[in-house]
Order: C-alpha cells, then structure tokens, then sequence
C-alpha cells in the first residue's frame, strides 16, 4: 500500500498525524484534508523538508503504521 492510504483513513489517522508532526496546526489538518500534495506543502512549510524528505516522511510513517501491507 502506498502513502495514498492516509488519505483514504484520513480521519481515522489523523491523531496520528497529529502526534508525528506537531507542529502541524489544527487548522493546517483541516485544509490539508485528503490532500497529499498539501501534507507534503506543508511539511516542507513547517520542517523545512526538500520534497523528497517530505515525500519520504510520508513514506515512513506509512510503514510505521502499518499500511505498506
């Protein structure tokens, strides 16, 4: 399964997502809503990622969440 998973169980991962990157506002989950491209704006906005980090973050807690099976 691929990072598109989160989006089909956005609201179930949400909390999730929440606890991973904190510093991801409430109000930024809301817009970011089954978006990846926004999830992945965002990450670069708040950590400073390059895409490919934001992309691979992603990636990693696919797996840490168990949605690579």
């Amino acid at each position: 399964m691929h990072s598109e998973e989160i989006f089909a169980r956005w609201g179930a991962l949400r909390g999730a997502i929440r606890m991973e990157w904190d510093d991801i506002p409430d109000e930024d989950l809301e817009r970011i809503e089954n978006d990846r491209e926004r999830l992945i704006d965002c990450l670069r906005h708040r950590y400073g990622y390059t895409r490919m980090q934001a992309v691979a973050e992603i990636e990693r807690f696919v797996r840490d969440q168990g949605l690579n099976r």
